[in-house]
């Protein structure tokens, strides 16, 4: 009878120490393995094709997007900080068709308004209408925390045709937006739009301002220009010039020169405001899309940077000649204040 109890109190103890564990485990959650939070997939797979019968009229919604874009106020900006990348660059296509340049325009990032003005951007749509993005398909999305990159796939349609064409278009953060890096194809074709990659015409030796010049320096020589300086560091004359995206051929007189800004703050230059004489008195101006690409693939970019004060800073100024051409004179004035330095001449 004692044996018998005893089994009892031991089958009771059992029981009420196992209603307390499945208790504790229903109470408290998930534990071991289960509580591990979810990772986050960085990469997704975006599948669906977006086709654009025509650019949205007043009032009007814009054709679907593979994922749906931030709302847009009038002025074409986005009302929203939130939206992914793939969503932000279907805003960017929404108002190009919609005609809104300056919008689209103000969805680049800072360091890509640097290198191309939102004047040189509405030119090409301008050069081009009408010019819209007629459908496009988001193949991926790599998100990498501060940045990102879509592959894309797309057709433009253009008063010169129609294209498709696949591209990367990378992204990055700025504060809580995400916003697109113009590909450097884009911004040598936008600073290409309405104008000449080279002419030449009779005139005399003076700065690029129509100042006479008023000191003349050597190659090789720190030409002091009052504030700011200039030194040429190497000519070359050439029937081609060569870069990783494209080879310009014609007769081209290739200069690179270190320029050193004498202000006091970081400053923002344009395009160098160089020309180029030859022996018969012909001026030439500079070629801006090979002076661009050669400048960024050999890191002598002067145009659209930011030069700091009292920095050498590299950069290139490359001519498109006449065949017979011979015998240079570079016509130099400052990059960023003219009218506070010396225009000067330096014979090549």
């Amino acid at each position: 009878m004692g044996r018998f109890r005893i089994l009892v109190y031991v089958g009771l103890l059992m029981l009420a120490v196992f209603a307390l564990s499945s208790c504790g485990t229903e109470q408290g959650g998930p534990t071991g393995e289960d509580a591990k939070a979810p990772t986050r997939e960085v990469t997704r797979e975006v599948t669906k094709t977006v086709t654009v019968a025509q650019a949205p009229e007043d009032g009007e919604d814009a054709a679907p997007t593979p994922t749906s874009p931030p709302d847009a106020t009038p002025d074409g900006q986005a009302a929203t900080q939130q939206g992914s990348p793939e969503e932000v660059l279907a805003l960017q296509y929404r108002l190009i068709n919609a005609g809104d340049y300056e919008g689209a325009y103000a969805l680049f990032d800072d360091k890509s308004k640097l290198l191309i003005t939102s004047e040189q951007y509405i030119a090409y749509f301008e050069a081009n209408a009408p010019y819209s993005i007629t459908d496009y398909s988001f193949l991926s999305v790599d998100n990498r925390g501060d940045s990102a990159s879509v592959e894309a796939e797309l057709t433009a349609s253009s008063g010169s045709g129609q294209e498709t064409y696949g591209v990367t278009q990378s992204l990055v953060r700025e504060g809580a937006a995400w916003r697109v890096v113009m590909r450097d194809e884009q911004a040598s074709t936008f600073a290409r739009a309405g104008q000449e990659t080279a002419q030449y015409e009779p005139g005399s030796e003076s700065s690029p301002d129509g100042a006479p010049a008023e000191i003349t320096c050597a190659v090789g020589q720190v030409c002091d220009l009052g504030v700011s300086s200039v030194v040429v560091t190497g000519v070359q004359q050439t029937p081609a010039v060569s870069t990783s995206g494209e080879t310009y051929e014609g007769n081209f007189v290739v200069v690179e020169f270190d320029y050193t800004y004498g202000g006091n703050t970081p400053v923002d230059t344009d395009e160098p405001p160089f020309r180029l004489t030859d022996q018969s008195g012909n001026t030439y101006s500079l070629n801006f899309k090979a002076t661009s690409s050669y400048g960024i693939e050999n890191d002598r970019s002067l145009i659209y940077t930011t030069v700091q004060p009292g920095v050498k800073t590299p950069g290139t100024a490359i001519f498109e000649v006449a065949p017979e051409a011979v015998s240079f004179t570079l016509l130099v004035v400052d990059l960023v204040s003219p009218e506070a330095n010396k225009p000067a001449s330096i014979p090549l």
